[in-house]
């Protein structure tokens, strides 16, 4: 396997582990934010607190363009 391949795979690794941490943190700051709206109080003069609204991510195309990394991957393995 040539090192030009190998550099790009440990790059994807990254960047796949880059993107599960964030989901997971995305996930628990979420988690977090409606815990907190639905316990808490409103004050005197406090309106009441909403949860975030959730970020507009297309989910399907980034695992589309992930299945489609793959794939270019494994064709490029295969090939050499």
């Amino acid at each position: 396997m040539s090192a030009a391949i190998q550099t790009s795979l440990s790059q994807l690794g990254r960047a796949v582990e880059n993107l599960e941490t964030s989901a997971s943190i995305a996930q628990v700051s979420v988690d977090t934010a409606l815990k907190s709206a639905n316990s808490s109080q409103n004050d005197l003069f406090g309106s009441s607190k909403k949860a975030p609204a959730a970020n507009d991510v297309d989910t399907k195309a980034i695992a589309n363009r992930l299945d489609n990394a793959i794939a270019k991957v494994e064709q490029i393995l295969k090939e050499g």
